[in-house]
């Protein structure tokens, strides 16, 4: 009921301010979903970062980064320093402009300001989640990928 095109002839003071007030009390109701999430992702990061170097976990770090703020579009600029991981993995990088391409495309899918939004979020938790557990399983085994 409360998605942008529901409520965008609602405006009382300003562009979106019904739209913020009913987004930042649905965010109050399921706070708890997202600490349960965020103390998931930090158990499967202290798992990854076990055994890394300490420039591998710098970079798994920065997967906390979406979930525990409220970013739009160029702030998740910060994601490029997952490409360093290319140094370990060549899938990582391939994973990362997979990522890239996909929020590229979202919008010319999605109409809707905050859904689009709620969808290009999710695909960069996804992806944090996915690379976060991948490092946790492989662990010590990983081979570093020698530049030519």
């Amino acid at each position: 009921d409360t998605r942008s095109e529901n409520v965008r002839e609602l405006w009382l003071d300003s562009p979106w301010d019904v739209w913020k007030d009913a987004r930042a009390r649905v965010l109050g109701e399921r706070r708890w979903l997202q600490v349960a999430i965020v103390a998931i992702f930090i158990a499967l990061l202290a798992a990854a970062v076990r055994e890394c170097d300490p420039w591998v976990a710098l970079v798994l770090g920065l997967g906390a980064v979406p979930l525990l703020t409220n970013l739009t579009c160029y702030y998740y600029g910060f994601m490029m320093g997952f490409a360093a991981l290319w140094l370990l993995n060549p899938l990582t990088g391939v994973a990362l402009l997979a990522l890239s391409l996909v929020t590229a495309v979202i919008p010319a899918l999605i109409l809707a300001d905050d859904d689009r939004y709620t969808a290009v979020s999710l695909v960069i938790v996804l992806y944090v989640f996915a690379i976060t557990v991948w490092f946790m399983r492989r662990g010590r085994s990983t081979t570093r990928v020698e530049p030519a």
